[in-house]
């Protein structure tokens, strides 16, 4: 790149875009010569460097700044607000760092900022509310914090905006979804926001696409986005949304892609879907129910998505969901739909008999003691009572398919497969095992503390607990579960006799010692298994190892050994993703403390589950902030 450009002092363009030219920007410094200069125009090349400060005494002509996709580094100077006149300022695709500058405020001309795909760290400053003329505003794929400014609101005219992919967090400002003129893009996806999605959004009357997907948003959907009339693409996936699809988003004639994948909406699908001109359907991982349309998008099983939704019925042969009951059909048991035990008719199992009928019933009593409706609860789908092959008896609920496997099989997996061949090793990371521990720990809050009477589920191990196709766990196997009857203060908590008897015969290694002694079913012999769980999952060591004998327990192993030797004793595969930094280390240490502390010998000693979930979210959040540092 020439160095001695400013010598042509009736230069007004510089275009020398989709080169290989290779330097840094020291010939930003002979174009302040330049008094005519107003375009610069420099994108895809090899140009590496930080932008030097005399950008900001380029002329005052300065029109276009378009340097995307080079290898540009460092912070974007504050004299970059000198160039009153500047109309385009595109600067995407590089390695830009630290916070825009405050000073981008004072560029009063500019219709177009494009900063996507850099590193742009910092806050938003207000000032960019003062770009009353900008119509495109592309910030993605950065890591910018904190909030949205609501001064964003003040830019009248704005077209699209693009906020996704940083990590902005609080609630999504009214004044943003109040801005009417937005027309081809308005994405916030892939961040923390949380909140509700302001009724507001119904004033985007003209807005082709929204994005708010990958966030932590709640609340019910707003009826108002029924008044976005030309949308045609709504993603609003992963998040926390709550209650029924919007009957007013009927209204929606032109949508062809709708996702509502991975949120908490129920109730009916509407009929109205399968009137629109939808294209592509997503509502898996919710907990709707009833009769699936048979029109429109719902016509192409390749098109819509319903996985992970087990209260569903009918639809087209493609989509494999079961018939829908008669209306008339005879009810043997009415249980509470979702997570439950329940026979909707008397096809629900074949051979069922009716001789059989009173037996079933008493079955399924026992069953709804335990019937519960949280996602780290393993999924009851129904149950059966028929006869095996030698005419005795058989009773068997009826599990929601999880594929991948119980915890077991991934923390002690067999090397080698039957024909002799190596199968690939499954790893789980330590991020993964630390939300495995946290669905388990929310599952047991709710066995606890989430009804009425407490429950015991007496069977904790790796097994017991199953893992779905994003691996998120969820506990099963409540062939030992009790409820408790009474309840007592103190440490020791909910501690009391069980409803049928006072033993529980749980797997050597994970049952609490003081049931060999025949003491009461009590919660804190669940946070004792819990304790031994997490152990386990961290050390890939089972309690029934061999090398665990006369006074030494897997308990004692590990507590021997933290916090100075922590390191020596973890399974290695959890960090194969993680530079060993200190506060790795602590995490580590911390969760092999929580489960030393839940699997202590003495149950007025273990930790109470309400204090294990509260660990636990410490533990996630200091985790989240060691991650961010090593980014």
């Amino acid at each position: 790149m020439p160095n001695d450009l400013g010598r042509l002092l009736s230069l007004q363009k510089l275009l020398f875009l989709d080169n290989l030219l290779q330097d840094d920007f020291k010939f930003i410094s002979s174009l302040t010569n330049c008094s005519d200069l107003q375009v610069i125009v420099v994108s895809n090349n090899l140009l590496s460097g930080p932008l030097p400060d005399c950008i900001g005494n380029l002329s005052t002509n300065m029109t276009y700044m378009v340097m995307d996709n080079n290898r540009i580094h460092g912070k974007l100077p504050s004299g970059i607000g000198n160039l009153r006149n500047l109309g385009m300022l595109t600067i995407s695709m590089n390695e830009l760092t630290g916070p825009i500058p405050t000073s981008i405020g004072n560029l009063p001309s500019l219709i177009q900022l494009h900063l996507h795909a850099n590193n742009l760290t910092g806050v938003l400053p207000s000032s960019l509310g003062n770009l009353s003329l900008l119509n495109s505003l592309f910030l993605h794929q950065n890591k910018i914090l904190g909030s949205i400014p609501p001064s964003l609101g003040q830019i009248l005219g704005l077209l699209e905006l693009d906020l996704s992919r940083n990590k902005l967090n609080g609630s999504i400002p009214r004044e943003i979804t109040s801005i009417s003129s937005i027309s081809v893009l308005l994405s916030l996806a892939h961040n923390a926001l949380t909140g509700t999605l302001p009724l507001e959004i119904g004033a985007l009357k003209n807005l082709a696409e929204l994005d708010v997907s990958n966030n932590r948003l709640s609340g019910s959907l707003p009826n108002s986005l029924g008044n976005a009339l030309v949308l045609q693409r709504l993603y609003l996936d992963r998040n926390s949304f709550v209650g029924e699809i919007p009957q007013g988003w009927s209204a929606l004639k032109g949508l062809q892609e709708l996702d509502l994948s991975n949120n908490n909406l129920s109730g009916k699908i509407p009929s109205y879907l399968g009137e629109l001109r939808l294209e592509k359907l997503n509502l898996s991982s919710n907990r709707p129910n009833g009769e699936v349309p048979k029109q429109g998008v719902f016509l192409n099983a390749s098109a819509v998505s319903l996985v992970g939704n087990s209260n569903l019925c009918g639809g087209i042969i493609d989509l494999k969901l079961p018939p829908c009951p008669s209306p008339n059909a005879k009810k043997l048991w009415h249980g509470i739909q979702g997570n439950s035990w329940s026979i909707r008719d008397d096809s629900g199992c074949e051979g069922a008999q009716s001789s059989k009928k009173r037996r079933l019933e008493k079955f399924h009593v026992r069953m709804q003691s335990i019937t519960i409706n949280k996602a780290s609860l393993l999924k009851i789908l129904s149950a059966c009572s028929s006869v095996d092959f030698q005419g005795n008896d058989f009773k068997a609920p009826i599990y929601e398919f999880m594929a991948n496997g119980n915890l077991d099989e991934w923390l002690h997996q067999d090397e080698v497969e039957e024909d002799g061949q190596q199968q690939e090793t499954k790893i789980l990371t330590l991020i993964q095992r630390l939300n495995i521990a946290m669905d388990i720990a929310l599952a047991l809050e709710y066995l606890h503390c989430g009804n009425e009477l407490p429950i015991v589920h007496g069977g904790l191990k790796p097994s017991n607990v199953l893992l779905d196709d994003e691996l998120k766990a969820q506990i099963g196997d409540f062939g030992l579960a009790k409820v408790v009857s009474a309840v007592t203060s103190g440490r020791q908590s909910k501690s009391v006799a069980a409803s049928n008897s006072n033993a529980v015969h749980g797997t050597i290694g994970y049952v609490a010692p003081e049931y060999g002694m025949a003491s009461a079913v009590s919660t804190t012999g669940d946070m004792y298994s819990y304790g031994i769980l997490v152990i386990e999952m961290f050390t890939r060591k089972k309690p029934t190892d061999a090398t665990f004998k006369d006074d030494l327990s897997l308990h004692a192993f590990v507590q021997s050994a933290l916090p100075d030797q922590a390191m020596e004793i973890v399974d290695p595969h959890i960090l194969c993703d993680h530079d060993i930094t200190s506060g790795i280390k602590d995490c580590i240490v911390s969760i092999l403390s929580i489960g030393v502390a839940c699997s202590a010998e003495e149950p007025r000693n273990r930790m109470l589950t309400g204090e294990l979930v509260s660990e636990l979210r410490k533990l996630h959040e200091f985790y989240a902030k060691e991650v961010l540092n090593q980014e």
